[in-house]
């Protein structure tokens, strides 16, 4: 009667596990190579179409928030967007799939997104207010983020080691926003706050740098909200002169994103954790990542882990795709002007990851050292016993690879002054191997008005598992 049971239980997962166990990238290839060769009317279709279980719904809005945005349907966008920012926000915990998902597969719990994910939802409709001249709109997105960050520290007990408590980024299209509504003296906060993110966050975590025009434009508004000391304050920081430009009214200005390759694939990983029981407490060691986790035991818990020595565990890694265009130029008139680096959301990503995986895979350790030993003691009493659970076992060793890989690897910017009417832009940009290729765009300047474009240079390098 028990292997009856046994087997029956063992069928029952491996049907659950089957239906999981390929990465989310490969069970939605379709829609990725529609995206990724730029056909994105057919990658939204694709997404219309597809059986969405309400598991993924987080992700499945995402992806057809960014394929209606790279269509240009901005409205359509807003509110796909708006329904993955509200899943992400309210996203109620389903016990008996988490349970399952504990024990058989991750991919069966609701998908709640990586924090950087949710804060790229509100780049996208920030961007789409923005082409369409909502700058109110768009602000609310960038404070949106703010409350975001601000709610995530929270979640941890020693807030000292959480580092990303805000992004430059996002004060960064604050200030844009601002700057295009002529509100000089908002916008010199916002720029004031991503410099002062950029020196403390960005360039310690992520490796990125204040952009030059950043500076720029805080000695501009500095300047024209009356800020005279703190120009010069800021002059003498940057090593820079502040020249006032002339007031002409027959100019408009551009700001251009250009978005570069594609945000990294997540797959399985398995790593090794030997155990040494010491007293009451399990110690729990990897050499790679240089992880060391502890845990106080019961009795019971005790004896059992007294039998184990090593044991795997799978986590998600991210694996990267490197954008074969890596830097870029703007011709505007007699102007070059290079694009700067923004925000690299490759090294944002695999931050977020690693930061999640060491608040987190410590309880998912000692649960499957638990499961390991509890194989241990069946085996003592009942060899096919132990064989099936250690089967069972071996099957739900993977991990949650769902994310959003659609997203770009890089994002860069310019800022260029333009005569008001038609103007023809070109956009050079240059791999790292020779491809050179240039773009041309036509703008209809206003006067006085702020024009956003961006651009998005799908092309990337194969990931290798």
């Amino acid at each position: 009667m028990i292997r009856r049971r046994l087997r029956s239980l063992l069928l029952g997962c491996c049907l659950l596990f089957l239906g999981g166990c390929s990465s989310y990238y490969v069970r939605y290839l379709e829609y990725h190579k529609a995206f990724e060769k730029g056909d994105f009317e057919q990658a939204l279709q694709i997404l219309k179409k597809s059986k969405v279980p309400r598991r993924n719904y987080l992700l499945h809005y995402m992806n057809m928030g960014m394929a209606a945005f790279m269509a240009q349907r901005y409205e359509d966008a807003i509110q796909y967007f708006e329904i993955a920012y509200r899943l992400g926000d309210n996203l109620s915990r389903n016990y008996l799939a988490e349970g399952a998902a504990e024990l058989i597969n991750p991919m069966y719990a609701p998908y709640r997104g990586e924090y950087f994910e949710l804060l790229m939802v509100h780049y996208y409709k920030a961007l789409a207010y923005l082409k369409l001249k909502r700058y109110e709109e768009a602000l609310v997105e960038c404070r949106r983020v703010d409350i975001l960050l601000r709610r995530w520290t929270s979640y941890y007990k020693n807030t000292e080691e959480v580092k990303y408590r805000s992004d430059a980024f996002f004060y960064l299209i604050m200030g844009l926003a601002y700057d295009a509504m002529h509100d000089y003296n908002n916008a010199f906060i916002a720029y004031r706050n991503a410099w002062n993110a950029y020196q403390t966050i960005h360039s310690e975590l992520f490796g990125v740098h204040a952009p030059q025009q950043l500076k720029k434009d805080l000695l501009r508004t500095a300047y024209l909200s009356g800020f005279i000391e703190e120009m010069h304050a800021y002059e003498k920081e940057f090593g820079m002169t502040y020249e006032a430009e002339p007031s002409e009214s027959d100019y408009g200005e551009l700001i251009f994103f250009w978005h570069t390759g594609l945000a990294p694939v997540k797959v399985d990983k398995s790593i090794s954790f030997a155990t040494r029981v010491k007293g009451n407490k399990a110690y729990f060691y990897n050499e790679e990542y240089g992880w060391t986790f502890e845990s106080r035991l019961s009795k019971d818990e005790k004896e059992k882990l007294d039998k184990l020595e090593v044991f795997n565990v799978v986590i998600p890694e991210y694996k990267e795709r490197p954008p074969v265009y890596q830097s870029a130029y703007l011709l505007a008139g007699n102007d070059t002007l290079a694009f700067e680096l923004a925000e690299d959301i490759n090294a944002v990503a695999f931050y977020t990851l690693k930061q999640r995986l060491f608040w987190e895979v410590s309880s998912a350790v000692l649960r499957m050292a638990l499961r390991k030993a509890i194989e241990k003691g069946i085996e003592e009493d009942n060899e096919e016993a132990a064989m099936w659970v250690g089967l069972l076992l071996q099957m739900g060793q993977q991990s949650d690879t769902r994310a959003w890989m659609t997203l770009p690897y890089a994002i860069h910017y310019t800022r260029v002054r333009l005569p008001e009417g038609k103007q023809t832009v070109k956009l050079v940009v240059q791999g790292a191997e020779g491809e050179n290729k240039t773009y041309n765009f036509v703008f209809d300047v206003e006067a006085g008005q702020t024009t956003f474009h961006y651009f998005h240079n799908l092309q990337s390098r194969p990931f290798r598992y």
